[in-house]
């Protein structure tokens, strides 16, 4: 250690300190001086830095259920790694009904039967020019798209499943787009973050999303339209709690 005189801050020579005592001699200064301040000060423990506190997973929402299977892995089973080794998997599920649904439905409803209407009074007047049929074509898709937006409110529900090795997001049972699979090593960080689109009439209508950081800097969306943000938060926390990532702010994310 190095005694450092009080009055010309230089170092004293070893020879000029007495261990025994705890006290040294400044030659320079011509002062003799106590040190046991700087040893205890030098010797103190050097303070740990700082961890980030443990991520508190809020509770769970009404819609999403959780469930953790725990299954023996062989080496051509869906879980890689050496035979007999216990991986767990979490599996989070949402469902996709909203009251909302119900208004779409009827809605689409009537819709689809005024093109019955259209066409069946179309087809009564025995030559019907053509442009007739035609005319209401955009309107038949528009409602088809209606219709199975419903039905899919009604039914279907998001599986997302976390492994050791993959992230995988999948809606079922009518075919909606938006199924992934992601490596988990390519994963840095999850996060969410609010969408707002504008309306008719001026109305605006707010969703959330889940989104992974990746580790070459890209963003990957895994859900979107999520009614609330507590879904969203704690989609995000239970990924992040299953993989042991280490919660960071990521730039356009949404917290509380």
């Amino acid at each position: 250690m190095h005694v450092i005189c009080p009055r010309c801050k230089q170092a004293v020579t070893s020879s000029a300190v007495n261990m025994q005592k705890l006290a040294a001699h400044c030659e320079p200064c011509n002062v003799v001086f106590g040190f046991s301040e700087q040893l205890g000060a030098e010797s103190a423990p050097t303070a740990e830095p700082a961890r980030p506190a443990p991520r508190a997973i809020a509770a769970l929402p009404e819609a999403i259920t959780v469930e953790r299977v725990t299954a023996e892995s062989h080496d051509d089973g869906p879980y890689r790694g050496s035979s007999g080794q216990h991986t767990e998997r979490l599996i989070i599920r949402r469902r996709w009904f909203l009251p909302t649904h119900i208004v779409l439905m009827l809605f689409s409803f009537l819709w689809c039967g005024f093109l019955v209407v259209w066409y069946m009074k179309a087809g009564s007047h025995g030559h019907t020019p053509w442009y007739i049929y035609a005319f209401p074509v955009a309107h038949i898709a528009v409602g088809v798209s209606l219709m199975y937006s419903s039905l899919a409110g009604f039914l279907n529900t998001t599986e997302i499943v976390v492994t050791t090795d993959a992230l995988s997001i999948g809606h079922a049972p009518l075919p909606w787009r938006g199924n992934k699979r992601l490596a988990v090593a390519t994963i840095r960080q999850i996060y969410c973050s609010k969408h707002e689109a504008s309306g008719r009439q001026g109305a605006t209508t707010t969703t959330f999303r889940v989104h992974a950081l990746l580790t070459n800097g890209k963003k990957a969306r895994l859900l979107s339209g999520l009614p609330e943000l507590d879904q969203a938060l704690y989609i995000e926390a239970q990924i992040e709690d299953h993989l042991g990532i280490v919660n960071e702010p990521v730039a356009g994310e949404v917290s509380t």
